[in-house]
């Protein structure tokens, strides 16, 4: 009787169905910033949510560059854009 093994491929993103938070790349693209520390900074002062991992790097869940955020937080510089002029 012989063992089979399963090989599963690295978790990344199709086409069809995005990962739910962004690789490091777009969180590059997104911040024009190549450190983590820097890139939390401006992320921060637009108000975009993250988390960072252990290793330093930042997480940022897509849906909250898309406008639908998960949770409310404010914006770094104070401003309220929660209610029409």
């Amino acid at each position: 009787m012989s063992t089979m093994t399963t090989v599963h491929p690295p978790a990344t993103a199709s086409s069809t169905t995005p990962l739910p938070f962004l690789a490091d790349d777009e969180v590059r693209e997104l911040t024009h910033r190549e450190r983590p520390a820097a890139q939390a900074r401006a992320l921060d002062a637009v108000g975009i949510p993250y988390r960072r991992r252990l290793d330093g790097t930042l997480l940022v869940i897509r849906d909250d560059i898309k406008g639908t955020p998960t949770t409310t937080r404010p914006a770094a510089n104070g401003l309220d854009w929660s209610h029409a002029a």
